[in-house]
């Protein structure tokens, strides 16, 4: 394998985030989507350029998005985190050259993410009963 081609690929959406856990979040709807790329020394995913070297701790996330299983990966490094959300039939995980670990859990709801819902819980409602 070259240094200028990839052991895998597949498209995910991504986000700069700190170290937490993933949950329904407004950074989502503006994640940057694009190639995710594993390579032997780093993962690229549109500018972002991570060395397995800079790579404090990787954790896979495994959860269900109403019935949908997802895969949400986060790398943090010294200058941050970023979070990487993986279809059901996308798994890099087998072709990255870092111990990782993994958790399965449920994902938890931000303000704005159940602001969202009651307003449009609200709105159906209305919509209904007018």
């Amino acid at each position: 394998m070259q240094a200028n081609n990839p052991s895998y690929r597949c498209f995910t959406k991504a986000i700069k985030q700190d170290d937490t856990s993933p949950t329904y979040s407004w950074r989502w709807i503006g994640a940057k989507r694009g190639w995710f790329k594993v390579y032997e020394d780093r993962v690229e995913c549109g500018l972002w350029r991570i060395a397995f070297k800079e790579i404090k701790t990787a954790t896979v996330f495994r959860t269900q998005q109403w019935f949908i299983p997802v895969t949400v990966l986060r790398i943090v490094t010294q200058d941050g985190g970023y979070q990487f959300g993986f279809n059901p039939w996308s798994d890099p995980m087998p072709h990255l050259n870092i111990p990782t670990e993994e958790q399965k859990v449920r994902l938890k709801y931000s303000t704005f993410s159940i602001a969202i819902r009651i307003a449009a819980l609200i709105a159906i409602l209305w919509l209904i009963f007018k």
